[in-house]
């Protein structure tokens, strides 16, 4: 598709579903490597002030969070796939590192399919979060959150004392 095409398409599927807060890409390793795309693809969702994206990191060539950023659309990514096989054993793994990067990062975003073995094992695993110390929120607060403690970490920087300048004359 051409930029005014694929801008098209982007604002009637958003005008489809009125109600929507957010949206992602899924299995879109190509458009999410793409800056020129991506840049298309937020400019066309800047119409709306109020959705965020997610950015699924299917691809380590991923630009979508830098586009995303430059336009301020609200934007983070997820920490963990929780299906990447349709295996409950696999969601149930994946849930435990979910629980453990969120106790260390505080906080921890999972994506994943409505498989029944996925559905089931949150099902399962879901009502259990609260002993983990875990607390389940709206996306949209996860990304206020870690917004929040973006704008309040100090930065990292070396403290190295300054060097004495040597002079070569006594």
């Amino acid at each position: 598709m051409g930029e005014q095409q694929f801008k098209t398409a982007v604002r009637r599927n958003f005008e489809a579903v009125p109600h929507a807060v957010g949206f992602n890409n899924h299995m879109g390793s190509l458009l999410t490597a793409s800056t020129s795309r991506m840049r298309w693809l937020m400019q066309a969702a800047m119409f709306r002030d109020d959705l965020y994206f997610i950015d699924s990191r299917t691809t380590h060539h991923t630009v979508a969070e830098q586009q995303a950023s430059q336009r301020r659309i609200r934007n983070t990514s997820r920490d963990i796939f929780l299906d990447y096989r349709d295996d409950a054993q696999v969601v149930a793994e994946q849930l435990t590192k979910l629980i453990q990067r969120a106790r260390r990062d505080g906080t921890a975003l999972a994506i994943g399919h409505p498989y029944p073995a996925t559905l089931t094992t949150l099902e399962q695993w879901l009502p259990l979060l609260q002993e983990h110390g875990v607390r389940l929120v709206p996306v949209s607060e996860l990304i206020e959150l870690r917004q929040q403690r973006r704008d309040s970490t100090w930065p990292m920087y070396s403290s190295r004392s300054p060097r004495v300048a040597k002079n070569s004359k006594p």
